[in-house]
Formats: C-alpha cells, structure tokens, sequence
C-alpha cells in the first residue's frame, strides 16, 4: 500500500452524490497528477501540473512533496467553501505571481473577508492550520483533521449565519478574486525574480531560486503565451530532449547546451545556447551543470512583458553530468588555437544532424 498524493485538491475535483446510507457520498476526481510515495519519506518531484490557486508552496517551488501538501490545498478550498473567497491572492493570475502568493502572502483572516460569518473558533483555527507555509506546522495527516472535524459535529457546533449570509449560499456566478493593490516594482525588488528586461532571445544564467539561496543553472526564453500554455497543459506527457556538444582538437573550447521539448502531437520546441569556457561565467555553468545535476527552463511571453510565466526542472543523468564535467577540464589546458565562432559553427551543424534523428525516432 503506497499513500496517494493527490497534488490537486480544489472544488471541481471534489463530487458529492447523494447515498442511501451515508446521505453523501464524497468522491474525489482527477488523479492525473498524482503521485505515490515510494517510501516512508516524500517523493522526489518537481512542479508538473496542479492548479496555481490551490497548489502548495513546496509544490510550486519544485520541492519534495507528502500528504501535507494536499492538507495546505484542503485548507484552501475549505476557507472558499466558508467565505467563497480565497485565502491568498495574488497580484497577477500567472505562475510567478501564485509562487509568491502561496509562499510568502499571510492568508486573509475570516474576519477581514466576512466578517458577518460566524465560524466555531476551533474550526478556525484548523483552516489556519492547515494554511501554514511550513509543512511541519500543519496538521500532519488527513486523519488529525478529520479527528478535529469530527470534534466539532460532536459538540453541535456549526456555523451561525445571519441572513444575509444565507441568502447569499444560493449558488451565484463566481465573484472574481479581489486583487490587493501592491506596488510591481516594490514586488519585482522584494522577491529579486527575473523579469523581461533582463532577458534575451535564448540565455543561460544561473538563477538563484526564490525560495533558497541555492543557485540552479537556467535557460531563460521566449515563446508565444500560447505555446507556453500548451507545454503546460500536456506537462505530464510532454518528452524532454537533452543535447551537450563539445568540439574536438583543436577547435576552442565552446560548449553547445540544448533542451528539447516534445508535445504529444509531435511538435518540437529547441532551445540552444552556447557556453564560452574560456570565460569564468560558462566555467562556472559547466561545473554547476554537473554538479547539482539538474536545471530549470524558464519560460516569458512574447506578447507582454512581466516575469517568466512558466517553469520545468530538467534532472540530467549521471553520466551526461560526468562528460560535462570532462568538457570544464579539457577547457583549461585547450588552446585557444582558433575562434569562438568557429566553433559554434562548426556544433550548429553538428547537431542539426542530431535534432534530424531525434525528430525522426521519435
């Protein structure tokens, strides 16, 4: 037996049918993406699907996740199904603007969104509970939860409405979130995230992680919101290419880094870029690439400039990591005995032929 993670707990997941013995029936839907946990620990993942208004902190962040994080999406929807509004909101509907929301926003009190709503204060305090940023300071597992829920039918202890709260749970359109209003740029400085005016066509940097000081190496590009969206949508299916090329004596010593995304329709998107190591910065990428053995793809809009809208994290194999290892002390003692362009040109038609055969197989 392997607990479930279900990693998008929200109202349209949730189905209540009518029973003959239990009145309701409960039933909870959509287990795409989902995870088991392999052992007693959490299980290694990386955000790849979920919905941003009720995701975790840890989820987002690309963090491991456990069952803690479906109690954090349990506390979500539990305060909407109270006040039928949301905890957090954040400045924007985008990733980036949900990231910080979930992990640095303190939730709105029951008393600042409905403050004619009487709520049992142990029921209150549950929510809150369940809403705190640190997995540990949640309630641990679904059945302490329900211990305390179960607490408070026993007690007859429900929710006291006025009558305007009554007339107003007849089911309306949906209320559109309250945008709080906060100074972008005071944001973009507070959380240091990338944004638009820093970004070139196709660049690598590394990027250090809003959630730690750990720095992860990074391919920052382009693409149209809709592509971005789609590559979103099929996360779960999309198949991940990677290509490290390295010239032989006695080209100078540049290495090509790309990244292949294919959708379920076949469709490629390749993103390049090209690491000069005779510099201290593409030193350094080559060395971070090999030893932290993964990186991040970064995604902005075309369309509008704001921060990036999109992120995948991109595990690279052992021993794909040792021979980029190799590539950082083989450019130490290369002499620089022709030029950079040489070079690139020379990978550029290199892995033409080996983008042709990817796409071929695939």
């Amino acid at each position: 037996f392997y607990p479930v993670i279900h990693c998008d707990i929200k109202p349209s997941n949730v189905l209540v049918l009518p029973d003959d013995m239990l009145r309701d029936l409960v039933r909870i839907l959509d287990f795409g993406v989902a995870r088991l946990m392999q052992t007693e620990g959490v299980s290694n993942t990386f955000f790849n699907g979920g919905t941003l208004p009720y995701c975790s902190p840890e989820q987002l962040a690309g963090e491991a996740l456990d069952p803690r994080s479906d109690i954090y999406s349990l506390g979500i929807m539990m305060f909407e199904m109270l006040t039928r509004k949301l905890p957090v909101c954040p400045i924007r509907s985008d990733f980036a603007a949900w990231f910080k929301a979930h992990y640095s926003q303190t939730p709105r009190t029951f008393e600042a969104v409905a403050p004619d709503l009487k709520v049992p204060k142990n029921l209150k305090q549950l929510v809150m509970a369940c809403l705190e940023k640190r997995p540990a300071d949640r309630p641990q597992t679904v059945g302490e939860v329900l211990g305390e829920l179960r607490s408070l039918s026993d007690n007859s202890l429900f929710i006291q409405n006025s009558e305007r709260d009554r007339a107003a749970s007849i089911p309306q359109a949906a209320e559109p979130i309250e945008i709080p209003q906060v100074s972008m740029d005071a944001t973009r400085q507070a959380h240091n995230l990338p944004v638009w005016s820093q970004v070139e066509c196709q660049q690598a940097i590394l990027y250090k992680l809003p959630t730690t000081n750990e720095s992860l190496p990074a391919l920052w590009v382009k693409l149209s919101y809709q592509s971005i969206q789609t590559i979103q949508i099929y996360g779960l299916y999309n198949k991940i290419h990677q290509v490290y090329l390295y010239p032989p004596l006695p080209h100078f010593p540049v290495m090509m880094w790309a990244a292949g995304i294919q959708i379920p329709d076949r469709t490629f998107h390749w993103f390049t870029c090209f690491l000069n190591l005779k510099t201290a910065l593409g030193l350094q990428m080559v060395r971070s690439l090999a030893q932290i053995q993964q990186y991040q793809v970064l995604f902005f809009d075309l369309e509008s400039p704001h921060w990036f809208s999109h992120q995948i994290k991109i595990a690279i194999s052992s021993a794909r990591c040792s021979e980029i290892g190799r590539y950082g002390v083989d450019s130490l003692s290369r002499p620089k005995t022709s030029t950079l362009q040489s070079s690139i040109d020379l990978l550029k038609i290199q892995f033409e032929q080996v983008r042709r055969e990817i796409e071929r197989i695939a």
